[in-house]
């Protein structure tokens, strides 16, 4: 099982691998475009929390997912907290698929996840962008100072 105990263990995590993160992290405004593409290990937060990350990327059409995660697959993320996430970037042209955590999922398990996040554009987002056969407990949003649905499409 890897370990995660900073910023660059997280951006440097693998598909399939099990992690567990053993301190809170404070990312201190480090900009990513995601952590992995389609994600099919397990990360257990074990009560911890990620703080103060932007998440930007430039928008280059309408389809495009923009996340932590961009998918899962059979993948699983539990008790861990996301505080005080960015998502910045440039809404004018495109309307991307935007989630604070994961942009498809399908066959995957998360709980005991909560996010605050704020998205530059005043767009409300959600924790999964479109999920698939996936169990969610207890897992909560707040966006934009107010809290939001856990899935846009179910």
């Amino acid at each position: 099982m890897g370990i995660i105990n900073t910023i660059d263990d997280l951006l440097n995590m693998k598909r399939k691998e099990e992690y567990e993160l053993v301190c809170d992290i404070d990312a201190e405004g480090k900009t990513v475009k995601c952590f992995i593409g389609d994600f099919s290990g397990k990360l257990n937060g074990n009560g911890h929390k990620i703080k103060n990350l932007r998440i930007s990327d430039e928008i280059w059409g309408d389809e495009q997912t923009l996340a932590l995660f961009y998918s899962m697959s059979k993948a699983e993320i539990r008790d861990i907290s996301f505080e005080n996430l960015l998502f910045d970037y440039d809404r004018t042209y495109y309307s991307p698929r935007v989630a604070a955590l994961v942009g498809s999922c399908s066959n995957s398990t998360i709980i005991n996840v909560d996010v605050t996040v704020r998205d530059s554009s005043g767009e409300d987002l959600t924790l999964v962008y479109e999920a698939n056969d996936c169990t969610m407990q207890n897992n909560k949003i707040v966006c934009n100072g107010k809290e939001v649905p856990v899935a846009k499409y179910n």
